[in-house]
C-alpha cells in the first residue's frame, strides 16, 4: 500500500504521517485490518480525484500550451499553474470532505436521537456536537 519500503535489511517509512494516523486509529479502537482496508479504498478514491484534476489541467492549461507550439517562455507559468492547481485541489477536497463529514455525522446523530433521548445523554452531547459543527 506504499506505507513502507524494504531495501535489503532496512525499512523505510514512506509516509510517516499516514503511519501516525493509522496508529492513532488503531489506538482509538479501529482494527488494523479495517484501517488498512479503508486506506486502500481512500487511495482509490484519491486516484479518481487526482485524475479529475489532471484532466482539468490538461484541458485548460496543457492543451493551450501545446496549441501555442510549446513556447519555452510558457514553461515557468505552466509549472506555476500546475502547483497552484495542486494546492487548490487539496484545499477544495479538504473543505468538501469536512462538510461531508459534518453532514454525515449530523445525519447519524439525528437517526440515533431516540436512543440518545432514552439514555438521557442528548443534552450533554449537544454542546460537544455543536463545538464540532454538528447540530443535534
Amino acid at each position: 500500500m506504499g506505507l513502507v519500503g524494504f531495501d535489503g535489511i532496512s525499512v523505510t517509512v514512506k509516509s510517516p504521517k499516514l503511519l501516525a494516523i493509522g496508529l492513532e486509529l488503531v489506538r482509538a479502537g479501529i482494527p488494523v485490518n479495517e484501517t488498512m482496508d479503508e486506506l486502500d479504498a481512500l487511495q482509490g478514491m484519491a486516484d479518481v480525484i487526482a485524475g479529475r484534476f489532471t484532466a482539468v489541467f490538461e484541458r485548460n492549461m496543457w492543451e493551450p500550451f501545446v496549441a501555442a507550439g510549446l513556447p519555452a517562455e510558457q514553461i515557468r507559468p505552466l509549472t506555476e499553474s500546475l502547483q497552484r492547481l495542486s494546492a487548490l485541489a487539496e484545499a477544495v477536497v479538504s473543505a468538501v470532505l469536512r462538510d461531508a463529514l459534518r453532514r454525515k455525522a449530523g445525519e447519524f446523530l439525528a437517526q440515533q436521537a431516540r436512543r440518545l433521548d432514552s439514555a438521557d445523554v442528548r443534552d450533554e452531547l449537544r454542546p460537544l456536537a455543536r463545538a464540532a459543527g454538528i447540530d443535534l
